[in-house]
């Protein structure tokens, strides 16, 4: 990818923000990762345009939290206030938060027996994540309303593996449940709990997995930049 392509690319993505969450052009370039990496500038693209679905298909309102501080977050951790992060509102009431690159605790984790001290294998990170307001250190997987994982690259079967690891670290197989989505990215799901699972990949090949992994509450999407 040229220098040019990338000055592309993240014009598109900062009109995008500016448009969603109603800050100036400055503002929302500033969120952008500096360096060239395809990896981190695929998942600010796919940011902007869960931004602008969450906005357009289901109206919340965006308020974008810390913008004057630094670049949105970048690497997994657990809920750090200082960094930017999104609130998303219905009307006046805020329902939800919009955090990059947030540590998840588990559903192994939690029939295991919760305790203070927690381990490598107590976790796991998610590139997006959609949780219930006010959260704070890492969420459960309970207070998640939608988890996003995000690759630039070639789909190896492996992945698909991968992906549906991650699915059952945040639900089980359930009949049918309402989200608190109304079109995007889905009203119903078939886990518990009610967790939306998504995965935008690059290579439209994707979605030769896209059924099986539907089966399960995991939504496969050839996104590309």
């Amino acid at each position: 990818m040229t220098q040019a392509q990338i000055t592309t690319i993240k014009s598109r993505i900062s009109n995008i923000l500016e448009n969603s969450l109603a800050i100036s052009a400055a503002q929302s370039s500033m969120l952008l990762p500096i360096s060239a990496l395809q990896g981190k500038l695929y998942e600010a693209s796919v940011l902007a345009e869960i931004c602008h679905r969450l906005n357009v298909d289901e109206g919340f309102n965006l308020r974008l939290i810390n913008n004057n501080n630094i670049m949105l977050k970048q690497k997994g951790g657990p809920v750090n206030r200082y960094y930017p992060y999104i609130e998303v509102y219905s009307s006046s009431h805020l329902v939800a938060e919009l955090w990059t690159d947030i540590e998840f605790t588990t559903m192994s984790h939690n029939i295991n027996g919760s305790n203070s001290i927690l381990t490598r294998q107590d976790y796991h990170e998610l590139d997006i994540a959609l949780t219930c307001p006010n959260i704070s250190n890492r969420p459960s997987f309970e207070q998640i309303y939608m988890a996003v994982e995000c690759k630039n690259t070639k789909i190896e079967k492996r992945v698909i593996r991968e992906i549906l690891g991650y699915r059952r670290e945040m639900s089980l197989l359930s009949s049918n449940k309402r989200t608190i989505f109304s079109n995007f990215p889905t009203n119903i799901v078939p886990s518990s709990p009610n967790s939306v699972h998504l995965f935008y990949c690059s290579d439209q090949n994707v979605l030769h997995y896209f059924d099986n992994c539907k089966i399960f509450g995991t939504l496969l999407i050839h996104y590309t930049m």
